[in-house]
C-alpha cells in the first residue's frame, strides 16, 4: 500500500513537469515554424534583386539561374500556405516538418548558388550579402 501511495504521489507531482515540457516543446516548435516563415518571406524579397543581377550573367548561366530561381519560388509559394496552416496547430506531423525543412534547404541552396554566381558574374557585394 505504501509503495502504491509513493507511486501515486510521484505521478501527481511530475504531471505538471510533463505538461510544462509539452508546452515548452510546442512553443519551441512554433518559434521554429515562425522562423521558417520569416526565411520564406525574406527569400521572396531578396529574389527580386537576384533576378535583376541574373541579367548581368553570361547567357548559359543566366538561363539556368532564372530557371532554378523560378523553381524555388514556385515551390516556396506552394509550401507557404501549408506552413501558415501549421502555425495554427500545437502538434505537427513529421511529414509536414520534413516538407518545411526540405523547402528551407532548397532556399538556402539557391541563396548559396546565387551568391557564388554574383561574386563571379555580378555584384560582389550582393554576393557576399546573399551568402550571409
Amino acid at each position: 500500500m505504501k509503495a502504491c501511495f509513493s507511486i501515486l504521489v510521484f505521478v501527481a507531482l511530475s504531471a505538471p513537469l510533463f505538461t510544462a515540457a509539452q508546452d515548452e516543446a510546442s512553443h519551441d516548435l512554433n518559434t521554429l515554424l515562425r522562423d521558417a516563415s520569416y526565411v520564406f518571406n525574406r527569400f521572396e524579397e531578396v529574389s527580386a534583386g537576384a533576378r535583376t543581377q541574373i541579367d548581368s550573367y553570361p547567357v548559359e548561366i543566366r538561363k539556368s539561374s532564372k530557371g532554378a530561381l523560378s523553381g524555388v519560388l514556385r515551390n516556396r509559394e506552394g509550401e507557404k500556405p501549408a506552413l501558415n496552416a501549421l502555425l495554427r496547430h500545437s502538434e505537427v506531423s513529421s511529414a509536414d516538418l520534413l516538407d518545411v525543412y526540405t523547402e528551407l534547404v532548397e532556399v538556402a541552396s539557391e541563396l548559396d548558388n546565387e551568391s557564388t554566381n554574383n561574386v563571379n558574374w555580378g555584384d560582389p557585394k550582393l554576393g557576399t550579402d546573399l551568402a550571409h
